[in-house]
């Protein structure tokens, strides 16, 4: 949404709270290193060229900077903040989707830190932020966010 992109649409509400209920949340940053937009090696943006970009089908991601990463940070703070029940915040390390790991064309770890330590910041100390040393697609990372979940939902109940 921040740059026009492929998600563009998706509603401005995403993320926040389900009023009058109290539904646990566990929140994982996957994607927000890129945007995502239709256009390919042969088509891209002037606004883009000098930015990282991963070519996958006809949908092309490009690496967000820091600003842009600080501007997320903020939203999502600011939309975990209204929780009126548990919401946990769970980052993989390792990387946040698959064209930002170690090697992978978008892997820029300290922006990815630089995000962390400012949502970190604006979160209410409430919500419980824990940093997993894997990548988002890895199976062990799937099994720690498995057993949070778990938790959280009988905790609930």
């Amino acid at each position: 949404h921040l740059l026009d992109g492929y998600c563009g649409g998706i509603a401005p509400n995403r993320l926040e709270p389900i009023r009058g209920r109290r539904v646990p949340r566990l929140v994982v940053p996957g994607g927000l290193d890129c945007a995502v937009f239709e256009f390919t090696r042969n088509s891209i943006p002037e606004r883009f060229r000098d930015r990282k970009i991963f070519f996958y089908d006809f949908r092309s991601a490009i690496r967000l900077n820091p600003d842009e990463s600080f501007f997320i940070a903020d939203q999502l703070a600011d939309k975990l903040n209204q929780a009126d029940s548990h919401a946990k915040l769970l980052i993989p390390v390792q990387g946040w989707s698959e064209a930002d790991r170690d090697g992978g064309p978008l892997h820029e770890p300290k922006t990815n830190e630089a995000f962390v330590v400012r949502l970190k910041r604006r979160l209410d100390p409430r919500i419980e932020v824990l940093e997993v040393a894997h990548h988002i697609n890895d199976d062990e990372f799937a099994e720690v966010a498995a057993a949070h979940m778990d938790a959280m939902v009988r905790s609930s109940g």
